[in-house]
């Protein structure tokens, strides 16, 4: 079986659904059992019976999908003290091109959400990204044409308390200089306490 490397909140997502759906899942349905048959019909040909157990078949399939994936998924464990981006660790990007500041959360493939601000590993941005560091420029191939990143911060790296108001860009307290080197403006402000790897608020 090939490992499917997963983000510790991907992995307990993954818990609480197969938890959700062996327990309330299995409930309704059994429920929904007693309902039908407790007409005295045919269940060949009791409509609320053949639904029933239809869906039973896509819950149980769904089950067992949840169960091979938690059995094959290899936790990420991000070491948030080497200022290296990681899965499970969280990327702000600025847009060379258009000046946009965009924030994404590293996960595996079969956690991706970009909606929700989560990007695959596997994904174009997510290649260019990994294992990159703060500062660096990384250029991305999109169907639109190439596009230019530059990493302002990565959470995990703790080394970064200060974090400046006016784009976004980190760095440490002991070594900051009076004015940011991305945007020359003298705008630094203590970064709030933040969940690292562990859970530890930093």
């Amino acid at each position: 079986m090939t490992n499917t490397l997963i983000t510790r909140a991907g992995f307990a997502r993954l818990l609480e659904e197969l938890d959700r759906l062996t327990t309330a899942g299995r409930q309704e349905i059994a429920e929904r059992f007693r309902d039908a048959v407790s007409t005295g019909a045919n269940p060949a040909e009791n409509a609320d019976y053949l639904d029933a157990r239809a869906e039973q078949a896509l819950l149980e399939c769904r089950i067992a999908i949840l169960r091979q994936r938690i059995a094959a998924a290899q936790v990420a464990e991000p070491d948030g003290l080497n200022g290296i981006l990681d899965v499970g660790e969280r990327v702000r990007l600025h847009d060379l091109e258009t000046g946009e500041r965009v924030e994404y959360e590293l996960v595996g493939s079969l956690e991706a959400d970009p909606s929700a601000g989560r990007i695959s590993a596997a994904s174009p941005v997510g290649q260019a990204v990994r294992g990159r560091q703060q500062g660096d420029v990384v250029i991305v191939e999109a169907p639109k044409g190439w596009l230019r990143f530059k990493i302002l911060d990565i959470e995990g790296d703790t080394d970064a308390d200060l974090w400046c108001r006016e784009c976004g860009y980190g760095a440490a307290a002991w070594r900051a200089p009076l004015a940011c080197p991305m945007c020359r403006a003298q705008a630094w402000e203590r970064r709030p306490s933040r969940v690292t790897r562990g859970g530890a608020s930093l």
